[in-house]
């Protein structure tokens, strides 16, 4: 017999001192079961082992914090400079009441074009006229 067997097989006794059933009996017990009250004893599982990890964790810290203290040691003694929280979203938005960038070239009609993004139509039609950019450049 494996030492999970023999877990399985010896009785607990509860907090009340009462014997309770051994995992064993447990597992047996859910082959009679529905698949409804199969899922409310897993909902009940889980919350129990939600529950008894909180206690456990809480307990940890708490044991912990009090050696730290004993020896006179900080959180950052134990664990060094916490970094801050990286910041979230794409930074700050822009504003279009700034300059923006200067017009570079000037059509023949008093368009404006800074040299950046696409190209406007009025100097892709020079330049297929067999003009330049630098005809338009404003000095």
């Amino acid at each position: 017999m494996s030492d999970s067997d023999s877990t399985h097989r010896s009785k607990r006794k509860t907090d009340t001192g009462s014997e309770s059933l051994t995992a064993g009996q447990i597992l047996a017990g859910l082959e009679t079961l529905g698949v409804a009250d199969l899922r409310q004893v897993v909902a009940s599982a889980e919350a129990q082992i939600q529950a008894k990890a909180d206690v456990a964790r809480q307990a940890f810290v708490a044991e912990t914090l009090d050696k730290a203290k004993a020896l006179g040691l900080s959180i950052r003694d134990l664990f060094g400079e916490v970094p801050s929280a990286p910041k979230r979203g794409r930074g700050k938005a822009k504003t279009s009441g700034g300059e923006g960038v200067q017009p570079k070239y000037k059509g023949p009609n008093g368009e404006l074009w800074s040299g950046r993004g696409r190209t406007p139509k009025w100097v892709q039609l020079a330049e297929a006229e067999g003009k330049s950019r630098n005809d338009y450049l404003i000095k």
